[in-house]
């Protein structure tokens, strides 16, 4: 008896899906489709984000010893994951030390450059 309502009120059709139907089914799986997309790049752009705070806090701890053990040598050296190199460049000037703080990742693309001079040359 439901079925016979559903047939005659138009609800029940026997002879498959009409053109916007389908259409309406290709429009939504193109939108799920463009959203799944956009997170998986947004996913994979925030790396490079992690990378360069990893690279800032790096950058920060260096600056950080230097001033406090008073290191005025060039150095260089990985972070614990192994996918950073900071690199710590160091020009004696009349007086003043000038410091170039450097990140790659490990492909030797450049992070982060930040040039430092600050430090008055006690040794003059």
């Amino acid at each position: 008896m439901i079925a016979e309502c559903l047939e005659i009120n138009g609800f029940i059709d026997e002879e498959g899906f009409s053109i916007i139907e389908a259409l309406v089914s290709i429009v939504i799986i193109g939108i799920t489709s463009i959203i799944i997309i956009s997170f998986l790049i947004m996913f994979l752009r925030g790396t490079k984000f992690l990378n360069r705070m990893d690279a800032l806090l790096m950058v920060q701890n260096e600056i950080q010893s230097t001033l406090v053990y008073k290191t005025f040598n060039d150095t260089s050296y990985a972070n614990l994951k192994g996918n950073l190199i900071l690199y710590k460049k160091v020009n004696n000037l009349n007086n003043y030390y000038q410091f170039d703080f450097s990140v790659k990742d490990k492909k030797n693309i450049l992070l982060i450059d930040i040039p430092v001079a600050v430090i008055k040359n006690e040794s003059n």
